[in-house]
């Protein structure tokens, strides 16, 4: 049971590790594909609310 436990732990800290790596390197890519998509639902919104106003 202890001897599990031990192994579990090391592997979820090797996976946080590892997902944390990746993160790190991606976060250029996805904060520049973030911006895209806000920019598009912006302004896909002020064209759906632009003739409301009018």
């Amino acid at each position: 049971m202890d001897g599990r436990w031990i192994f579990a732990a090391i592997g979820v800290v090797s996976g946080a590790f590892f997902v944390l790596n990746t993160t790190l390197d991606q976060i250029p890519r996805m904060t520049r594909r973030w911006v895209k998509a806000v920019r598009a639902l912006k302004a896909a919104k002020a064209a759906i609310e632009e003739p409301h106003e009018k």
